[in-house]
């Protein structure tokens, strides 16, 4: 028979565990109790045990009846709290655990069992029951993964600008990077051009024995001369060095170290400025742009002014 039960509750959609659970929770009572209580116990897990009441469903008639011959012996009992009738213990112990009701009595009345058509009805009436329940349960659920859509498309619009935004602001930092780059470069390349001018100029003079410029001087060189007023800013004091250290992403640093100074102090102090100290010495690149010279791990023992970065120069410092 409860072979029976169980292909009439999983002929409703139930998986085959939870009807078996369903028919020993409520003491074998049938399909139709059976099904009853999964609509009341949805939240139960299907590995739970099985409770230890039957269900408290009224699958049988209204009527009842006295004993035959009029005999007293117990039959049902009776709630009295709301006159309900209660066909055994099992369902007694259920009605009480669910209403909270305490007060029940002996009965000598035999609760009818219903007729096929009866029970054909009630089973008619859980069925559209459990179909109201699940339609509400999938509209819920539905309702639901509609708004985790909408909360997940509003977050990855949020992602997608944030991370637009974010790509913009390096851009344009990258872009601000190089044009200080391109401008020390030139700065630094005219500087040079004019330092070996007048050097040439120097040598010149001194291999021809002349202690001032000719009259006779190429007037290209009396425009390489034009410029001396403004030696004093290239021969500067070379006991110290100024040094431009341009890093991505960072506002151009400029420090002034002493010439005897190791390129190790230098690079400790460019270590000390960045936001992701602690980093490892050996990762941070220093190099020259012009002329182009990247500095070993060999280098950092030696000065500034054995280095060639005397009175100034600009170091692009980067990590590995």
């Amino acid at each position: 028979m409860q072979t029976d039960d169980v292909s009439s509750i999983t002929a409703m959609g139930f998986s085959e565990k939870r009807a078996r659970l369903a028919l020993a929770s409520t003491g074998g009572q049938g399909a139709q109790a059976a099904i009853l209580w999964l609509t009341e116990n949805e939240d139960v897990p299907s590995d739970s045990e099985p409770v230890s009441s039957s269900m408290d469903v009224d699958l049988t008639s209204e009527a009842t009846s006295p004993g035959p011959d009029g005999d007293q012996s117990i039959n049902s009992y009776q709630c009295d709290d709301c006159n309900k009738q209660l066909r055994n213990e099992d369902a007694v112990h259920f009605h009480a655990h669910k209403t909270g009701h305490t007060n029940f009595s002996e009965s000598s009345s035999v609760i009818a069992e219903l007729s096929p058509e009866e029970k054909a009805k009630r089973l008619e009436d859980l069925r559209l029951k459990l179909r109201e329940a699940r339609e509400k349960r999938e509209a819920a659920e539905q309702l639901q993964s509609r708004m985790s859509e909408i909360d997940r498309r509003k977050t990855g619009r949020d992602s997608q600008k944030a991370q637009q935004e974010y790509k913009e602001r390096a851009r344009q930092a990258e872009l601000a990077q190089s044009r200080a780059e391109r401008n020390a470069d030139a700065a630094y390349r005219a500087q040079l051009i004019e330092r070996i001018a007048r050097e040439r100029e120097a040598r010149r003079r001194e291999l021809a024995g002349e202690s001032e410029p000719t009259a006779a001087a190429p007037a290209a060189a009396a425009a390489a001369a034009a410029p001396a007023p403004a030696a004093p800013a290239i021969t500067v004091d070379h006991s110290f060095a100024r040094i431009q250290v341009r890093m991505t992403g960072a506002a151009p640093l400029v420090l002034r170290l002493p010439a005897a100074s190791p390129l190790a102090i230098l690079r400790d102090n460019i270590l000390r400025t960045m936001p992701d100290s602690p980093i490892d010495p050996r990762s941070l690149m220093l190099m020259t742009s012009f002329p182009r010279r990247e500095f070993t791990e060999d280098d950092m023992s030696k000065t500034l002014g054995d280095l060639g970065l005397v009175p100034s120069a600009a170091i692009v410092a980067s990590i590995r």
